[in-house]
């Protein structure tokens, strides 16, 4: 009986000296209104967390921010990686720094990625940045929390090389690789506006997704 008449004064003392009320100041002649500041307030030690916070934080535990980065390539391990893919459909798109609709069309693409990456789809950015571009082009994908594969092609290379892959369409392109590893459609995005519906629609067949 002792032990919980203590027990009784612990709590009581507690819940007192943390400060918490229920009660909200009165005015003479006015009703009191309850305000949350008066019942909940940041750091008080009986402050409840709501289920949107908690459920926030878990969602963070399990998604961290991934870092943007990016990665200056030489033609033939760009390949391999793209081989390295086998299974997946490759979704790449080609941009520049200096190429304004090309810039504008970055958030395009990573909406896809979060579209279909559940389905197998792996988006890669490549950027033809060159001399003082290049500067700019891993503060611009920052700007952008673009967390895709990005490259930037390393210079020197010949222009050869890369056109086996993005000869057919200048800057910006989008060019699809099938599961299979093999090279399944290239599409211009030189035309206003940009047709997206197309992008889209070649990367659902490839995915098998309706």
């Amino acid at each position: 009986m002792r032990a919980l008449f203590l027990v009784w004064i612990g709590l009581t003392l507690f819940l007192t000296g943390c400060g918490c009320s229920h009660e909200s100041p009165t005015s003479p002649g006015s009703e009191a209104k309850a305000s949350a500041k008066d019942v909940y307030t940041d750091g008080d030690c009986c402050s409840v967390a709501t289920r949107s916070a908690i459920l926030q934080q878990s969602l963070d535990a399990k998604n961290p921010a991934k870092e943007v980065q990016l990665r200056t390539v030489k033609f033939d391990p760009f390949l391999n990686d793209i081989k390295a893919k086998n299974g997946k459909v490759v979704c790449l798109y080609q941009w520049a720094g200096n190429h304004a609709p090309s810039k504008k069309h970055l958030p395009d693409v990573i909406a896809l990625q979060h579209k279909f990456g559940k389905d197998g789809l792996v988006c890669m950015t490549v950027s033809m940045d060159r001399g003082e571009a290049r500067n700019g082009t891993l503060p611009h994908l920052q700007e952008l929390n673009c967390d895709l594969v990005n490259f930037l092609q390393a210079e020197g290379e010949t222009v050869e090389a890369w056109d086996t892959v993005f000869g057919c369409c200048g800057i910006p392109s989008v060019v699809i690789y099938g599961r299979n590893g093999k090279q399944a459609a290239s599409i211009a995005m030189m035309d206003t506006p940009i047709d997206l519906a197309s992008i889209e629609k070649a990367l659902m067949k490839e995915l098998d997704v309706k």
